[in-house]
């Protein structure tokens, strides 16, 4: 890794070939303003001494802005997003509604979107962007059922909320999690806008942080607790995750995050529930809605558009599975309208020798 110069070798950042040398404050904060509410961003330093290795990734979902350099101060207005602040090195002190928070390496600090402040020494830092929406919808996701969430995600966010770091292992740990995640951003942004999008960890991000604000999530994910009514629950949450994520990919790994089943139990409840595994539960819901959407087709659908709607990025793969569960091709269904009188109906939806073809 190379540095600008020789006094910051001591500085690091998970991003920092992503950083580019900006050659003074207001090319910095054009440069974070693609990011960051940002009013002003001011030197503290003389113009000789200023040097700013800064990166911007400008997902309207997940924006970040990543920072290393000479001490400055940011002040950043009110905005609908909650801003993670992460410091990796050197010390920050961010303010807020006349309240301060001091940080070292390893610390970081949720801010509610009112109108805040930073002032850096030398230092690097990163600065994520998060939706309170998502973020009550990750709070909800984790929480068991008998747990009141609560209706607003600001509820504990009336002001700056410093990240339990200190003494605290599993707020060391989310923190640590956080920073590991981010060297990967470097070759997502490169993907274009929409893949980008669905690739940033956007979701892992927002589950992470809402474990840190309310305690109570940690209690349920206690091992102590887990029974039967409870893993019924957690199950039925990746039932509902999945009919509404159906036309987007989903492997094994996606539905281990999202239930916190181990593969091997994700396996086994499903067999007890459905008799079948996951993969075929899947392919089985997907093959469903097409019969739907191809039985109700809009003028201007066709079999290329309903099989991407199923979460099928192969037309040739949809064709097959759907006639192997179906008995006709999707087009004579899509110009009939409905299955031919004599459809076999669902004959490759129930049999536990059907290959999953549930990525295609």
């Amino acid at each position: 890794m190379e540095y600008p110069d020789p006094t910051v070798q001591h500085l690091d950042h998970p991003l920092w070939s992503q950083l580019q040398a900006l050659p003074d404050p207001a090319s910095c904060a054009f440069h974070l303003r693609q990011v960051l509410p940002l009013r002003h961003l001011t030197a503290l330093t003389p113009p000789t001494e200023w040097w700013h290795q800064d990166g911007a990734i400008p997902s309207a979902q997940l924006p970040i802005a990543a920072s290393a350099g000479s001490p400055a101060q940011l002040e950043c207005h009110d905005h609908p997003f909650h801003w993670l602040v992460l410091v990796h090195a050197g010390h920050v002190t961010v303010t807020q509604n006349n309240r301060s928070h001091s940080m070292e390496a390893g610390d970081g600090v949720l801010l509610p979107g009112h109108a805040w402040s930073l002032h850096s020494q030398l230092s690097s830092t990163t600065t994520i962007g998060l939706d309170p929406l998502e973020l009550l919808g990750a709070a909800r996701s984790l929480a068991p059922a008998h747990w009141g969430a609560p209706t607003r995600v600001d509820s504990p966010l009336q002001s700056l909320f410093p990240l339990p770091t200190h003494d605290d292992d599993i707020g060391a740990a989310v923190v640590e999690t956080i920073s590991l995640l981010l060297p990967a951003l470097h070759r997502i942004t490169r993907l274009g806008d929409t893949l980008n999008d669905a690739f940033l960890p956007r979701e892992q991000l927002h589950r992470l942080i809402a474990v840190l604000l309310f305690p109570e999530l940690r209690r349920s994910q206690d091992p102590g607790e887990e029974d039967g009514t409870s893993s019924d629950r957690r199950l039925d949450r990746l039932l509902d995750y999945i009919s509404l994520h159906l036309s987007d990919p989903l492997p094994l790994r996606v539905l281990e995050t999202v239930s916190h089943y181990s593969r091997r139990s994700l396996h086994y409840a499903f067999k007890e529930r459905f008799g079948c595994s996951p993969m075929q539960w899947i392919r089985q819901q997907r093959m469903e809605r097409a019969l739907r959407f191809l039985q109700n087709a809009g003028p201007t659908d066709t079999v290329s558009s309903v099989a991407l709607a199923c979460g099928y990025r192969s037309q040739g793969r949809f064709r097959i599975d759907f006639e192997r569960t179906y008995g006709w091709k999707p087009s004579t269904v899509l110009r009939e309208g409905g299955l031919p009188k004599g459809s076999g109906g669902t004959n490759g939806l129930s049999s536990s020798n059907t290959t999953s073809s549930v990525a295609p």
